[in-house]
């Protein structure tokens, strides 16, 4: 096991069993269902289903995807190689708000501090201030050799991100 995997193996084996409702933030009947599909391996496990069982992602099925890809039964595809660091974890999925900043700034080239405001643009879902972060971003994915169409679908899944995120 990795360093940050559950090493205590009676804990391993309540998440997997779905026994975990004396848990913060798993005493649930969706969370216990949940753990029993995924079988949570790391930390980052945990930490993912928390975000995933929201009512946006599990509305997109972002849910029921990191599952499939998390038990290799699709491979997870990234827009480029160098989201893949920040992407890895979460199968290819962008799950976190920072994940939507790190794709921003490394493949769209916008600033830490550019990315930041993008992110708060979109969760006001203010057209008129997310458009110029959308241009920037789609020149910046350019320049990383993606196709105009290409980056404005990973803007797009930015977007619908922000429905939940």
């Amino acid at each position: 096991m990795a360093d940050n995997d559950i090493k205590d193996k009676n804990d391993y084996n309540k998440f997997h069993a779905g026994d975990i409702f004396v848990v913060f933030q798993f005493n649930s009947n969706l969370q216990s269902s949940y753990m029993r599909k995924m079988k949570p391996s790391t930390i980052e496990d945990l930490c993912a289903s928390n975000a995933l069982l929201r009512p946006g992602p599990m509305k997109e099925g972002a849910h029921e995807k990191f599952v499939i890809l998390k038990k290799g039964k699709e491979k997870p595809e990234y827009d480029h190689e160098c989201v893949v660091a920040y992407l890895e974890p979460t199968f290819g999925l962008m799950i976190y708000q920072e994940q939507t900043m790190q794709v921003a700034n490394v493949l769209g080239g916008l600033s830490l501090a550019e990315a930041d405001m993008m992110r708060s643009a979109i969760k006001k879902k203010d057209e008129k201030l997310m458009n110029p972060f959308n241009e920037k971003f789609v020149q910046g994915c350019e320049k990383k050799g993606l196709s105009n169409k290409h980056a404005q679908k990973v803007w797009d899944k930015i977007i619908a991100f922000s429905s939940y995120g």
